[in-house]
């Protein structure tokens, strides 16, 4: 590739590798801002847990 041009247009299949490169992308930071979600629901679930197993009476 001897120019920006080229790599862009990837010889006519830039059409086709940028949005699905950009969808890769997308999927990806979703997946991880999903996780992080999911993560921050688990932890509050078992920090609820905990208190309530120490407000039990025994």
């Amino acid at each position: 590739m001897t120019s920006w041009h080229e790599f862009v247009t990837m010889g006519r299949f830039g059409l086709f590798v940028w949005p699905a490169f950009g969808f890769g992308l997308i999927v990806m930071l979703l997946n991880i801002y999903w996780a992080r979600l999911r993560e921050k629901t688990a932890r509050r679930e078992v920090r609820q847990a905990r208190q309530a197993e120490e407000e039990s009476p025994q």
